[in-house]
C-alpha cells in the first residue's frame, strides 16, 4: 500500500457502512467477519458495495479509465474521483 493509499483510509472509513454492509453480504455476517477488513480484503475485489449510496460497478461503468488502471472503484473515488468531480453512474 502507498502512503497516499494509507491516508485515504480513514476517509474512506467514514463513508464505508459497517450495519449496511453486513445487512447486504449475509455470508459476512454469519461468519462472523469484521466488515471493514473483509471489504478492504475480498469485498472490493469482488465487487461489493461500501454503502447503499455507491455501487462500485456503476462508478467502473462511469470511469473506464479506473478499470484500464486496474484501480478499486470505492478507493479512486474517495482518493480522486471526489476532487476529480467523477459520475457516479453511467
Amino acid at each position: 500500500m502507498s502512503e497516499e493509499e494509507a491516508r485515504a483510509i480513514p476517509t474512506e472509513a467514514r463513508y464505508f457502512d459497517p450495519q449496511w454492509y453486513l445487512k447486504t453480504n449475509p455470508d459476512v455476517r454469519r461468519a462472523g467477519m469484521n466488515p471493514v477488513q473483509h471489504y478492504r480484503q475480498t469485498g472490493a475485489k469482488e465487487g461489493r458495495n461500501p454503502n447503499p449510496y455507491f455501487d462500485s460497478a456503476d462508478y467502473l461503468a462511469a470511469n473506464p479509465d479506473v478499470v484500464e488502471k486496474g484501480l478499486e472503484a470505492f478507493r479512486h473515488f474517495i482518493m480522486y474521483g471526489i476532487a476529480e468531480r467523477r459520475r457516479l453512474k453511467p
